[in-house]
């Protein structure tokens, strides 16, 4: 079992300011959950979004990181980024289905409770993303378009400002070897 090391991060008054102007209540009294919750929510919405007309700013910011990618074919982009996102949330879902409760324990317990399913979305997740990768073709005639969509998901699942960068908040721990020598594991490779 993992030690419960949970850290409050400081909150700036913009941010105080920010979470009163969303929940209508103090900083203090915002709502608190478990990250499981806090995914699923963020997660609900792909759809929406993926039906959403590509802005120019966004279309900007795609062809500036990745200029084999014409403005043409942020599109396409749009929709592998959001295929693949929709099959993050699906594994989210799974676990959360197979947990009954696992979402809703007191964040204060989170990471004590839930560290196994942390640990084992965390191998899912980039499973999943290297069975994508590991299909790509260099040949493919969206092979540039694939690589982009496949970063930037990775991009916000794995960095400190992504999805599991909020673990390091709650305190969670599991370092670069455990993490490869769980997927050669499941991967029958050790």
């Amino acid at each position: 079992m993992t030690e419960n090391l949970n850290v409050e991060p400081e909150l700036s008054e913009q941010d105080k300011a920010d979470l009163n102007d969303l929940y209508g209540v103090d900083a203090d009294d915002a709502p608190r959950h478990t990250l499981l919750r806090i995914w699923s929510e963020l997660l609900s919405n792909i759809e929406k979004s993926a039906n959403e007309k590509i802005s120019m700013g966004i279309a900007g910011r795609i062809v500036a990181s990745y200029p084999k990618i014409t403005f043409q074919e942020t599109q396409r982009y749009h929709e592998l980024y959001h295929e693949y996102l929709l099959d993050i949330r699906e594994l989210l879902l799974a676990t959360i289905n197979d947990h009954p409760g696992c979402a809703d324990v007191p964040p204060d317990d989170d990471l004590a409770e839930n560290y196994e399913l942390y640990k084992a979305l965390i191998i899912s997740w980039n499973l999943h993303l290297d069975s994508i990768e590991r299909e790509w073709v260099a040949e493919d005639p969206e092979s540039h378009i694939k690589f982009g969509a496949l970063v930037d998901v990775r991009g916000n699942l794995f960095s400190q400002m992504g999805l599991a960068g909020h673990l390091d908040t709650i305190g969670f721990k599991m370092d670069t070897e455990e993490i490869v020598n769980a997927l050669q594991s499941v991967r029958g490779e050790s």
